[in-house]
């Protein structure tokens, strides 16, 4: 759920086609982000969610899998 959510909002956002969007896709490499697209993509899935990210974490969690690990987490507490 939080996998195809998080595929979602990475298609909508670059223009992506879905199914060119896997686990290992990375943000900057794979889907052309800048830090302003970070930036964006972090409030969007804080929105989505209803989590706080900080810029240290999102640092670290730049691949879809990361990213999908970092919400997890965060959605437990």
């Amino acid at each position: 759920m939080i996998n195809e959510k998080l595929k979602n909002i990475l298609s909508k956002q670059f223009g992506i086609p879905l199914e060119k969007i896997n686990d290992e896709s990375h943000l900057v490499d794979d889907c052309g982000a800048d830090s302003l697209d970070l930036l964006e993509i972090v409030l969007l899935i804080e929105h989505e969610f209803g989590i706080k990210i900080y810029e240290q974490e999102y640092e670290q969690a730049l691949s879809v899998n990361k990213i999908v690990a970092l919400i997890t987490t965060k959605t437990k507490t």
